[in-house]
């Protein structure tokens, strides 16, 4: 399953304040989402089904009862949301209200720095699914060296997901024609912002990291819904359309998949077909807000010729001017349909996303099952191949013996015929007259010599006395 593929699932807020003329059935659908003045606000809240939340897009890209290091722990709502879907949740941040705040929804918290904390102390040898880093490279010493120092804390097939601020936003351009700086930091007041990113310098930290972009998303904002403070009316029409032309004007941030440069190249690949349909959203709902406020404007103008005057140009102009109002409605209503019809895929694969991410829990069951079962049997393999070494051993030891044995048993055969020989040998010697006489004389000699011995000790009696 692809990560971002969950992308598609936001469903925009109404607001009330936008209706289209003759619409009411589907003026929710068209309607633009409500903005948060920051980018990943602590107290914000999280809904899921926003398509323009770089949060929940980084939610919904982790797979269930997956494993997760938040570092920067950007809100306890990230941790809660991450903790509903069966996850676990390290987190890491300098705030230590923050920490707090996430600390009942983590397995752990750490209070300190990413680029200098003793993650080997923290995490041992604990490998993470996901490691989240949002809204926090603009803020590092090196975001680079922090990259590759999380890195070997991945697992085999992890993913690393970051949210970074797009610094060449339509609103950022407009400040700096007026003639200030826009360096701000809301909702991380303790972290500087030291670095400004857009698609080329990311790309630069990326290769500079040892990763390689896997997926990726936008988060959008027109320039009136951002924190930067504007007066649109102080700038000339053209240097507005100038600053919100090109394609990344309304980018407000970058929301992007990483995998190591060394992974494995047959991964996944960037699923196209729901970036495009996301971008085919956004640019929808900016052709809405385009379209609502020009046909606001005919509308105000031809109210305002038909107040100044009724003669025949004055009527003409009206009459162009309703003639251009109508077709910018129609546009309106093709460009409403279209909405409609992003929402009903974006619904269809949300659908698919939640049975995916069942059918993933299941199999991610399974997996642990089969892991365990094959730990098992690899311990049975490992004392069978040791009875078999043994056995193999105890067989050769009994051939030897079955070996030596026969070699024992024919010499005791050939020395016990040697003997039955030497026996028969001497059976027959004696056997013959001059060894039986010779027996006898032996014999005498014995009882003279007992004889020799009594009376030799009767003759020492007598002499004694």
């Amino acid at each position: 399953m692809r990560t971002f593929e969950r992308v598609s699932q936001g469903v925009t807020r109404h607001d009330p304040a936008i209706s289209f003329p003759g619409m009411d059935d589907v003026a929710c659908v068209a309607a633009v989402a409500p903005v948060a003045r920051t980018a990943l606000a602590g107290a914000a809240p999280l809904d899921l089904d926003d398509v323009n939340d770089a949060r929940a897009l980084a939610v919904l890209s982790i797979p269930p009862q997956s494993r997760v290091l938040d570092i920067g722990a950007s809100s306890e709502a990230v941790a809660r949301a991450l903790a509903a879907r069966g996850c676990r949740v390290w987190g890491i941040n300098i705030d230590s209200a923050v920490t707090q705040r996430a600390e009942p929804w983590c397995d752990g918290v750490l209070l300190g720095d990413v680029e200098t904390v003793d993650l080997n102390a923290f995490l041992g040898a604990q490998r993470v699914d996901a490691i989240l880093l949002l809204d926090v490279l603009e803020h590092l010493c090196d975001p680079a060296a922090a990259i590759r120092r999380v890195l070997p804390f991945l697992a085999a097939g992890g993913k690393v997901i970051l949210a970074a601020r797009h610094a060449a936003h339509a609103a950022v351009r407009l400040q700096l024609l007026s003639g200030a700086f826009p360096l701000t930091s809301e909702g991380l007041p303790s972290r500087p912002l030291r670095h400004l990113f857009d698609r080329t310098s990311l790309r630069a930290l990326f290769i500079h990291a040892g990763v390689r972009a896997i997926d990726e998303a936008r988060v959008v904002r027109s320039v009136e819904e951002t924190e930067i403070p504007l007066g649109l009316e102080a700038f000339p029409r053209e240097a507005i359309d100038l600053a919100t032309a090109g394609p990344d004007a309304d980018t407000y941030q970058f929301v992007v998949m990483l995998a190591p440069s060394d992974a494995a190249s047959d991964g996944e690949r960037m699923p196209t077909v729901i970036r495009t349909l996301t971008d085919h959203l956004h640019r929808a709902e900016r052709n809405c807000r385009q379209l609502q406020e020009r046909a606001r404007a005919l509308e105000g103008a031809g109210k305002e010729d038909r107040r100044s005057t009724d003669g025949i140009p004055a009527r003409e102009a009206l009459r162009r001017s309703e003639l251009e109002r109508r077709h910018s409605e129609e546009q309106l209503a093709r460009t409403t349909d279209e909405l409609i019809r992003c929402q009903q895929e974006r619904r269809f694969l949300r659908d698919d996303v939640l049975l995916k991410d069942a059918y993933l829990a299941s199999l991610r069951e399974q997996v642990t099952r089969l892991q365990r079962s094959h730990a098992n049997i690899g311990i049975l393999a490992e004392r069978l191949d040791n009875l078999t070494t043994e056995h193999a051993a105890e067989t050769r030891r009994a051939a030897e013996l079955a070996l030596s044995n026969r070699e024992i048993r024919q010499q005791l055969d050939r020395a016990e015929q040697e003997l039955h020989r030497v026996h028969t040998a001497v059976a027959d010697t004696l056997a013959q007259p001059r060894y039986v006489l010779a027996d006898r004389c032996n014999a005498w000699a014995k009882k003279a010599g007992f004889l020799h011995a009594a009376l030799k000790r009767v003759w020492t009696a007598r002499r004694g006395q």
